[in-house]
């Protein structure tokens, strides 16, 4: 299946009103939206054909869209967890050298500055 924008009215432009409502932004009155063609996969159509008859979306931009919007929230997530990785990699290379303290020693100085935070 070969997916293109629906045709639309030359009287209206709904790119711009459909960013103002979904993303309450105001574009710049001189940026063209091109139009784009995808070539899917069976398997690919029978998944947006799903989703479609399942009635949570209205057409097939709001499912690329949505999509759209996982792949980033999953590239946010992945840098993370990179990041988590290397502070983990990091600390285990100062308890190797021994500048860490064990956990009982940790939690007494946790539960000490609490204790002091919340005297009166």
């Amino acid at each position: 299946m070969r997916w293109r924008s629906p045709p639309q009215p030359s009287h209206y432009d709904w790119t711009e009103d459909w960013v103002k409502y979904k993303f309450n932004y105001n574009l710049p009155t001189a940026t063209p939206f091109l139009p784009m063609s995808i070539t899917l996969t069976p398997q690919q159509e029978q998944i947006i054909q799903a989703q479609l008859a399942s009635g949570r979306y209205t057409n097939v931009s709001e499912i690329i869209a949505d999509a759209l919007r996982l792949l980033e929230k999953r590239d946010r997530y992945n840098l993370w967890v990179e990041e988590v990785c290397a502070k983990i990699d990091i600390a285990a290379e100062q308890l190797d050298r021994g500048e860490g303290i064990d956990g009982e020693t940790a939690i007494a100085q946790i539960r000490a500055k609490f204790h002091q935070g919340h005297q009166v």
